[in-house]
This record gives C-alpha cells, sequence and structure tokens, in this order.
C-alpha cells in the first residue's frame, strides 16, 4: 500500500455526503495538500470509481487500495479492489487527447474519403499505451488483473476512431488473449462509458 497523505476512506466518507458548499470545499482541500505521486493516485482513484459506475461494477470506492510501484519487483500493477467479493488488480493508463489530435491534425482539414482514417495516424497513440502495457511485467502475485485504458477529458476522435478499431478488432482480441490480463477496457470518463471491452470473465460487461 502507498503510504499517502490522503484516505480512500476519508475521500469515499466525503463523496457520500449530501452536495453542499462545504463538500466542495473539503474535497478540493484534499487535493491541493497532496504531493506529486499523491496526485496522480488520486486521480487514478478517482478515475476507477467513476470506471466502475459506468461498468456497472459494485466496487466500495473506500475498500480500494492504491499499491507502492516501489512495494516488489517487479512492481505491482496501480490498484487493488474487490470485484464479486474477490480480490482483482488493475492497471490504469491515461490516453492523451492532444496526441490523437496531433495525429489526426493533417487530416482534418481535408474531407475524409477512405472508409476510414489509415491505422499509424488515428490509433497510434492508442496503440503505443497498449503495447507499453503489454510490454510491463507486474508483481506475479498481482492476479487477477485487468487493464484499463481511459480518456480523461471525453474522446472527441471517437468518431474516428471506432472504425479503426473495428477494422483492428481480431488483432486486438488475439492480443488480449496472449495477454496476462483478465480483462481490457477502453472509457470514456467524460461520458462514464465504457467503449470498448475484450473479458475473459466477470461483470455485466463480460463475454
Amino acid at each position: 500500500m502507498k503510504a499517502q497523505s490522503w484516505s480512500p476512506k476519508k475521500i469515499a466518507h466525503i463523496l457520500r455526503l449530501p452536495d453542499s458548499p462545504a463538500k466542495r470545499r473539503a474535497y478540493q482541500a484534499t487535493q491541493q495538500m497532496l504531493g506529486k505521486s499523491d496526485l496522480k493516485a488520486f486521480r487514478e482513484w478517482e478515475m476507477f470509481t467513476s470506471f466502475c459506475g459506468g461498468a456497472g461494477f459494485e466496487v466500495d470506492p473506500a475498500e480500494i487500495v492504491m499499491l507502492d510501484s516501489s512495494s516488489s519487483i517487479p512492481p505491482p500493477p496501480d490498484l487493488q479492489c474487490s470485484i464479486n467479493g474477490l480480490p482483482h488488480f488493475f492497471e490504469l493508463g491515461e490516453i492523451i487527447q492532444q496526441d490523437i489530435a496531433w495525429a489526426l491534425s493533417r487530416l482534418e482539414s481535408q474531407p475524409i474519403k477512405e472508409p476510414y482514417i489509415p491505422l499509424d495516424t488515428g490509433l497510434e497513440p492508442l496503440e503505443i499505451l497498449l503495447n507499453k502495457k503489454l510490454r510491463k511485467v507486474y508483481d506475479p502475485q498481482a492476479r487477477p488483473l485487468s487493464l484499463l485504458l481511459y480518456y480523461a477529458y471525453g474522446p472527441e476522435y471517437w468518431r474516428f476512431l471506432k472504425p479503426l478499431i473495428a477494422q483492428k478488432a481480431a488483432d486486438l482480441r488475439s492480443r488480449f488473449q496472449a495477454s496476462i490480463f483478465r480483462s481490457i477496457y477502453l472509457y470514456d470518463a467524460a461520458n462514464q462509458e465504457v467503449l470498448l471491452d475484450f473479458s475473459q470473465s466477470f461483470g455485466p460487461l463480460g463475454t
């Protein structure tokens, strides 16, 4: 567990309070006290609780454990939680919108005549992050393990990426099946929508 200047239990308690100026001030004050590493963990915790709501997973935010990357070699994933009463681990990764904007910028000024954008353009940021996570080695005790890739500010380019992913679906699924991950999700945090789900098991999203 990470040595944190914040507590998931405390933040979860604040979030359960009725909305009020005092609640918002308490929540903001917690964020303002955080250092860089704690702020990263806090945002990952926020993102994961949002994802659980969008995916329909019954996960208690107060019981999510943010893991310390220096606690083992190889390192653990980002967090541990309980799903359906059983322990589960998650690795998180943010897809940066600016990277996608840059990749597609040369196409935005002209009509798209092809049925889909070339794969080496639109999907590059997603594929770079996915490959990075697939190559990473994790603590073998952290099982079962799933991967959550997310857009923090809303995938305004999803209309471009969706047909590209459809073209690559078979390849993506084969890479997933050869990986250590039980599930791989692509999540739009702005709209609380799971855009892509490759799952071997649990939950209402399982296929």
